[in-house]
């Protein structure tokens, strides 16, 4: 992001899982990092640029290590949705993170946990 030109503090950035963890081989687990980038950026070999279709998400906040945002997606999954009038839809789920990153002593940072969700 430094070397383009972005601004850690202010551009939020995105974490899109197209895979099940508890159920890929992690070999074959796909996860995006993403970054909101101008619509004047341009691509080259190493950064690729795709928009990413709006729609209806349950979120919630989320502050923790990254070993425990796993327990924080199946709280939503197992606990949250079940109660409520919602199933996930058909597209990958979404981590966004604004502001600084991860504390550099205790690994601890805050996102939102952003399930696309389809009525019953």
């Amino acid at each position: 992001m430094q070397a383009r030109g972005l601004d850690m503090e202010r551009t939020p950035r995105l974490g899109m899982a197209h895979d099940d963890a508890a159920i890929t081989p992690a070999e074959t687990c796909r996860y995006d990092v993403c970054a909101l980038v101008p619509s004047a950026f341009q691509a080259d070999h190493s950064v690729n640029v795709a928009e990413i279709a709006g729609g209806c998400f349950a979120i919630a906040e989320f502050m923790g290590t990254a070993h425990e945002i796993e327990s924080a997606w199946d709280q939503i999954f197992r606990a949250c949705l079940p109660l409520s009038s919602l199933q996930p839809d058909d597209w990958p789920c979404l981590e966004i993170c604004r502001g600084r990153s991860a504390n550099a002593k205790t690994g601890i940072f805050r996102c939102d946990l952003c399930l696309p969700v389809k009525t019953l």
